[in-house]
Formats: structure tokens, sequence, C-alpha cells
């Protein structure tokens, strides 16, 4: 078996080529691709011609004492992941059975320049490939929304609502459903008092409404009003 590693940009295109001694080109031929080795979520699967597949994705090849083995990715195939990802080739022997021939891991580089960057003038719009979506808002002491960033969910500035409803207790309300249990929620107080004790704690009161309390620590847990941001996202994983 052969063990190589490899490296690609995110949604290169051009070949991925492994030289290799044998002749597989009578063979069933597969390329898989997965986060772990026992992960039931294959990211890339593709197979030659005889396995099934095409031979402008996946090409065997063979010619006197050496032969070749042709991965011809779509630019979709790798442009939504990075990182080390596990890669397996393999075929089928004569018994039907699968055999690993190549294994190693394909290390996928970020790049810079996304789909959505199509034209050459510079934009505002800060794009995080870690979050499949995104939004936060800046609250003031009083309740009053002071700042608003959206990626992903399609909100505007009057999409999100907030709200003072008593000493230290704020309410925030979304025009659609951001509060379920798919997205994660991040309290940060902005404000740094001398031996305050800031606690934040939130409670989600329905998909589209949270609640959020400020208490202080030092001082008995009372209640207490501050500037903070919350932040409501999904991690991008693949």
């Amino acid at each position: 078996m052969i063990n190589e590693n490899k490296k690609r940009q995110q949604g290169s295109t051009l070949p991925e080529v492994w030289n290799i001694p044998d002749d597989l080109a009578g063979k069933n031929v597969f390329l898989t691709l997965k986060d772990t080795y026992d992960s039931t979520v294959r990211l890339v699967d593709e197979a030659n011609e005889l396995g099934g597949g095409s031979v402008d994705v996946l090409a065997v090849a063979f010619a006197s004492s050496s032969g070749s083995i042709t991965w011809k990715p779509a630019k979709a195939d790798t442009s939504a992941l990075y990182g080390e990802k596990y890669y397996e080739i393999t075929y089928t022997n004569d018994a039907g059975e699968n055999v690993p021939y190549i294994i190693g891991i394909l290390t996928i580089e970020r790049v810079v320049r996304l789909d959505a960057d199509e034209s050459a003038s510079p934009t505002a719009l800060f794009y995080d490939q870690r979050y499949e979506k995104m939004f936060m808002v800046q609250v003031n002491a009083i309740g009053t929304k002071s700042k608003f960033k959206d990626i992903g969910f399609g909100l505007v500035t009057a999409n999100i609502t907030t709200a003072l409803l008593g000493n230290g207790v704020y309410k925030i309300t979304s025009s659609i459903d951001a509060f379920d249990d798919e997205f994660k929620v991040v309290i940060t107080p902005l404000e740094r008092i001398i031996e305050i004790a800031y606690h934040s704690n939130y409670k989600v009161l329905d998909a589209k409404n949270l609640e959020i309390r400020f208490i202080d620590l030092a001082r008995g847990g009372n209640r207490i009003n501050v500037k903070f941001d919350c932040e409501i996202y999904k991690m991008r994983w693949q």
C-alpha cells in the first residue's frame, strides 16, 4: 500500500495525479475523501469508468511499466473545504474485495478570493469562512441597539429589535427563527468597571426571542445594566 500526502487549494480544478507501478487500468477504482477515517460522510466519492464513474473525473492508465491515477475535480468538490482531510484510493480485486491501494492526507489550503468575489472592486462586506451564518448586535446599557452586522441570515437592521425589560434584563427579538438550538449564542459585556465581576446568562423564550441578564458576582449577584455584544452563529464544519 502506498502512503502519499497531497496539497491543493480550495476550489482548484487542476488535476491531481498519482504515479503508480501497477496496472489498475482493468480494475474498478475508487477515490474517497473524508474528515476522519471512520466518518460516515464522504466529502468526495468518485469512481473510474469501470467502477461506474467517468473517465473525465477519475482516469486510470497504464503504459509499458508504469501507470497513473488522475482525479479531475470540479470546483464545487473542494470550494467549501479546508484543512486536513483523509483520502483513500481503492480497487476491486478478482475476488470482488475492496483493496486499499493509496492512502494519505489531502491538505486543502484556504484561498483569499472567494467565488463571490467576481469584480475587481473592494467591498466593505466582512466574510469569514468559519461561519455558515452569523449576525451580531450591540446593545447599549439602556437597551437601544447601536450596531448590527449580518452574514448569511439575510437580515437588515430593522429585523432585530432590542429592549431593556428591567434592571439588568434585556430582550432581543428577531424577525426569523434565529434562537433555536441550531445556532450558538455568545454574550460579551463591553464595560470594564473596576471591581465589578460581570456575569451574563441567557434564556431562549422561543425561536424569535432571547432574554439576557447581567449580574455582578462581586456584589451579591445584583442585576446591573451594561453595554454588550450578542453574537448568534452557526459554524461551517465542511
